[in-house]
């Protein structure tokens, strides 16, 4: 890359063509990571496939909104986001199954002094059975989910998320904690139910 791209340029000195290449540069590496992000918020390969192809394309076709230099992970998690919301509603109108969108849902009281461990959260989630993952996931209301896939598997710091997802960088503390509370309370279930079934088999 040379040394022309590395530097923030100043406003309006770069054309479309330019932000663009810059856009691909920063973008295609982080299309795992926003796969990743889009299976845990919907838990389905192909809807989540769907949301990466959508989240894609609005970023390239807003390119002259691109801003080199920005946080090229959160915008994308922004799009993705947006996209999220409006196949949810799309899906709705349909007469599609009802799916709590974030800003549907009231949250009760929250409390603003929670953090978590992501790191440490994620070393439980490795050790479990995938299948076992994502029926706990959904299980977590959407806009906990959301919050959680944001801080936990995308890896922003709070404040990035807040901005993502419009709320207080405290709001998004507590929901996450919220989140792995019930994580935790339904991958704990699995996981005993799978020793009983595994003792069940082994007595036959």
């Amino acid at each position: 890359m040379s040394e022309q791209i590395q530097q923030k340029p100043e406003p309006g000195s770069m054309s479309n063509e330019q932000k663009r290449h810059r856009l691909e540069t920063e973008a295609i590496p982080l299309m795992d990571l926003i796969y990743s992000v889009a299976r845990r918020m919907v838990g389905d390969e192909a809807r989540a496939e769907d949301l990466v192809q959508e989240t894609y394309l609005r970023a390239f076709r807003s390119i002259e909104q691109y801003t080199p230099g920005t946080n090229i992970k959160a915008w994308l998690l922004t799009i993705l986001r947006s996209a999220y919301i409006d196949s949810s509603r799309h899906q709705m109108a349909r007469g599609g199954t009802h799916e709590q969108l974030p800003h549907d849902i009231q949250s009760p009281l929250e409390r603003t002094d929670m953090a978590i461990d992501a790191q440490k959260f994620m070393s439980v989630l490795d050790v479990m059975v995938d299948d076992d993952i994502r029926k706990a996931m959904l299980a977590v209301p959407d806009v906990y989910r959301e919050a959680f896939v944001m801080v936990v598997i995308a890896e922003l710091a709070y404040k990035e998320a807040a901005s993502v997802l419009g709320v207080q960088e405290g709001t998004v503390k507590s929901r996450v904690f919220r989140a792995c509370q019930i994580l935790k309370d339904k991958l704990w279930k699995y996981a005993v139910e799978r020793r009983l079934g595994a003792g069940g088999e082994g007595g036959k």
